[in-house]
C-alpha cells in the first residue's frame, strides 16, 4: 500500500481535537481517542472534536477512504479554531 499526499497536515488533525498545535513536553494527560456516530438518512454531517474530552467523532458506514478524508478535510479546515478568527 502506497503512501498518499494530502493538504491533511498532522497539526491540524492535532489542533482540531486537542486545540495544541503540538504534543506537551510531558504528554497529554489522557490519550486522544476516538468515537463514532450515526449519520442520519438523507443528511452529511462532518467529523467533529471536543477539545476538552480530546476526542475525534466520526461517521459510522463511510466505507470509501476518500470520502472519509474529504469530510475530514473540510471539518478541519472550516473550523475557526482557536483563536484565528
Amino acid at each position: 500500500m502506497a503512501d498518499k499526499v494530502t493538504e491533511l497536515r498532522f497539526e491540524d488533525l492535532l489542533i482540531f481535537v486537542t486545540g495544541a498545535d503540538e504534543v506537551p513536553a510531558l504528554g497529554f494527560p489522557r490519550k486522544p481517542r476516538i468515537d463514532f456516530y450515526e449519520q442520519e438518512a438523507g443528511q452529511r454531517r462532518l467529523p467533529y472534536a471536543s477539545t476538552c474530552a480530546m476526542c475525534l467523532y466520526l461517521p459510522r458506514g463511510i466505507t470509501e477512504e476518500d470520502k472519509l478524508h474529504e469530510m475530514l478535510f473540510q471539518a478541519t479546515r472550516d473550523s475557526l479554531g482557536f483563536g484565528k478568527v
